[in-house]
């Protein structure tokens, strides 16, 4: 059940990855901001994750605030095994055999997602690894085009 309360690209799942990475309690409006949605009705869309135990809010003086729940550990990533670490820098002609090696070596899928908003988002074990901003991906483009190399 925690998994489809918090599936990959929903705003559970965006509030979790936010609270993980930043190991705090924080209010909606900021937690709102942090995870580029807007505050309005946030609570409604984190409300599942809360009834699952993966969140816990907190209302002060009629402020809410967000944490992680007692069962977000169930969502938690494996942790990556140094060799799983290591960049290889592949052509994109050679995809199939990059899924193939992957295969070979039991390593965990990676999932990419674009958003409607051109946000484009990395993930590994439903951690989140990467995020870039619709500008931020643009100007990534740009440069890779330019042949500058990361």
């Amino acid at each position: 059940m925690n998994e489809a309360v918090a599936a990959p690209g929903s705003v559970a799942h965006e509030a979790i990855q936010f609270l993980r990475k930043h190991e705090c309690e924080i209010s909606t409006t900021a937690l709102a901001s942090g995870i580029g949605r807007a505050a309005k009705r946030l609570s409604q869309h984190l409300a599942p994750a809360e009834r699952a135990g993966l969140l816990k809010r907190r209302v002060d003086n009629g402020f809410a605030f967000w944490r992680l729940g007692p069962n977000a550990d169930a969502t938690q990533a494996p942790e990556v095994s140094p060799d799983e670490k290591t960049v290889i820098k592949v052509s994109a002609l050679a995809a199939p055999s990059v899924f193939a090696y992957a295969d070979q070596r039991k390593a965990a899928p990676f999932s990419v997602a674009l958003s409607t908003d051109g946000r484009l988002a990395i993930e590994r074990h439903g951690r989140l690894l990467l995020e870039l901003t619709n500008a931020e991906r643009i100007h990534l483009v740009n440069a890779a085009s330019q042949g500058v190399a990361p």
